[in-house]
C-alpha cells in the first residue's frame, strides 16, 4: 500500500512537469479516490450548514487529514477546525502549508513596490538582472514583471534542470528540495523566450522568479521583504518561510493521501509560505475591505 500511495502522490507533479497526462493524473488523485468514498458515505447537500459541510467534506475527501475552514466577511470570520496533528486537536492557529496561495503574496509585493515607485508592472525583468544572467532574446517583446505575476511570460511550469528532473524521479513527494538556491535567477541566462505576453501558461518558475528579482532589487531575502511590506502591517505574524517553523499540520493530497512537507529553497515565492487559518482569513479580509 505504501508503494501505491507514493506513486499516486508523485503522479501529478511528474505528469505536470513533462507536460503530458496531467488530466489523467488529476483524475486519479483528485476524483477517483473521492468518488469511491462518496459511494461509501454518500454526499452532502447545499444548505446543511457550515460545520456539517466541513465534517462531511473531510469524511469523503480526506478522512485522516486535519482540515481548517473559514467563512470570511469584511467584518467577521467563522472557523471550523476538525482533526488532529500529532495527537493535538488543530485550531485556527495551527500552521499549514498554504501552497500556491503564496503567489498572491508575491504578486501583492510587486504591486506594493510599484505603488512606492521602486519598480513598475512593465519594468523589464532583464533590467533587474546582471548582464550575465539576462536572456539572449525576448520575442515579441521584453519579459516584464507583470508578465510573471500573471503567468503570461511564456515560461515553463517548472525549471527543467537536471536537479529538478532528479527531484521528480527520485523524490516525487518533495520534488523541489534539490534545486540550487539561485535556480530561478540563473534560469533565464542566455535563453531565448519566444512567447512573451502571448498566452497564459501557469508557471511556478515564473512567480518564483518574480519573488527572487523583487528581493534582489530590495537587497534582502524574500521573507524579509514580505514581512516588512505585507505581513507585519497586516499583523500576519505567524506566516513565513522559516525553516524553524517545520511544525505544520501534515500535508495531504486532494485525494486525502498523506505526504511530507515541501522544501522550496529557490521557488519560495511560488509556494513556500506556511500560515495558520487565522492569518489566511485576515489576508482575505484585507482584500475584501
Amino acid at each position: 500500500m505504501a508503494v501505491v500511495t507514493t506513486v499516486l502522490q508523485g503522479l501529478p507533479v511528474a505528469y505536470a512537469a513533462i507536460g503530458v497526462g496531467s488530466r489523467l493524473a488529476d483524475g486519479v488523485n483528485n476524483r477517483l479516490l473521492p468518488l469511491l468514498r462518496r459511494r461509501r458515505y454518500g454526499s452532502w447537500r447545499a444548505g446543511e450548514g457550515f460545520e456539517t459541510t466541513v465534517q462531511l467534506f473531510r469524511r469523503i475527501q480526506a478522512p485522516r487529514a486535519a482540515i481548517a475552514a473559514a467563512l470570511v466577511s469584511p467584518a467577521s470570520c467563522r472557523f471550523c477546525c476538525v482533526g488532529a496533528h500529532q495527537g493535538v486537536a488543530i485550531d485556527a492557529g495551527s500552521r499549514f502549508e498554504i501552497g500556491s496561495l503564496t503567489k498572491t503574496f508575491t504578486a501583492a509585493l510587486l504591486r506594493e513596490m510599484a505603488h512606492r515607485g521602486e519598480v513598475a508592472l512593465d519594468t523589464p525583468v532583464s533590467d533587474m538582472l546582471p548582464s550575465r544572467l539576462r536572456p539572449s532574446s525576448e520575442l515579441p517583446r521584453s519579459l516584464r514583471l507583470g508578465d510573471l505575476a500573471c503567468h503570461a511570460g511564456g515560461l515553463p511550469r517548472l525549471p527543467m534542470t537536471p536537479r529538478m528532473l532528479l527531484g521528480i524521479l527520485l523524490r516525487p513527494c518533495n520534488p523541489y528540495a534539490w534545486l540550487r538556491p539561485d535556480t530561478a535567477l540563473r534560469w533565464l541566462r542566455h535563453r531565448r523566450l519566444h512567447d512573451v505576453g502571448l498566452r497564459y501558461a501557469y508557471s511556478n518558475l515564473g512567480v518564483g522568479l518574480l519573488g527572487a528579482v523583487l528581493a534582489h532589487r530590495l537587497g534582502i531575502d524574500l521573507e524579509t521583504a514580505l514581512r516588512q511590506r505585507l505581513l507585519n502591517p497586516l499583523m500576519l505574524h505567524s506566516t513565513g518561510f522559516r525553516s524553524a517553523w517545520r511544525t505544520v499540520v501534515r500535508p495531504h493530497t486532494a485525494a486525502g493521501l498523506p505526504m511530507p512537507a515541501w522544501d522550496m529553497p529557490d521557488l519560495a515565492g511560488a509556494g513556500g509560505l506556511r500560515a495558520p487559518l487565522a492569518d489566511v482569513a485576515r489576508w482575505v479580509q484585507a482584500h475584501l475591505r
